[in-house]
């Protein structure tokens, strides 16, 4: 999926997420499928009806020959035509100057491929919730931090709600904070 996001300022970060017409295709496709990658497609178009309903927006409509190629294209080389709507839209009329596009996704060699061809890529992985300790969530909000530079993170407990913001960069970062991906933890209001 792609997110034009921050607007170049230091605090603040807006982000958009943008769902490329090609990753709706090839979720039809694969909800056709039976086995694992029929339960991946439910789960992705679960995911996707959330993030539409907050807000998650399509990408605008993409041309038909590229839609054609993608829909005779062989099930390896789809990647390869999404990462292409994603790159029209970043160089078309379409983005705000002011933003930046970064790819999110769950398959690392199409985040490599992504990397390589020039865009922003940020890798998830995908865990069985099972495996889904604190470490896992702990690694998650660190790398989402330096990714963002900072984000705010809310825990309730009852009534009482707490509010942090994990800084992944600040002014007095060093190369030694850089290379063991040092955070800072800072307490917000508490409600």
């Amino acid at each position: 999926m792609l997110a034009p996001m921050r607007l170049f300022s230091y605090r603040s970060v807006k982000m958009k997420i943008m769902v490329p017409t090609l990753v709706l295709k090839e979720m039809e496709l694969q909800l056709e499928e039976k086995g694992r990658k029929g339960r991946i497609a439910r789960s992705d178009d679960w995911e996707l009806k959330h993030l539409r309903g907050k807000g998650a927006d399509l990408l605008p409509d993409i041309e038909l020959k590229l839609l054609q190629e993608f829909s005779a294209a062989d099930r390896t080389m789809r990647d390869q035509y999404i990462r292409r709507e994603i790159r029209n839209y970043i160089l078309g009329p379409t983005l705000p100057a002011d933003a930046c596009a970064l790819l999110l996704t769950s398959d690392n060699t199409n985040a490599q491929m992504a990397s390589n061809e020039g865009l922003s890529t940020l890798l998830f992985r995908r865990l069985e919730p099972i495996l889904w300790g604190a470490r896992e969530i702990a690694s998650l909000l660190v790398d989402l931090a330096i990714k963002f530079y900072r984000i705010e993170v809310r825990s309730s407990i009852g009534e009482k709600l707490e509010k942090y913001a994990i800084e992944g960069d600040w002014s007095t970062k060093t190369l030694r904070d850089w290379e063991s991906q040092s955070t800072r933890l800072l307490s917000l209001a508490r409600a």
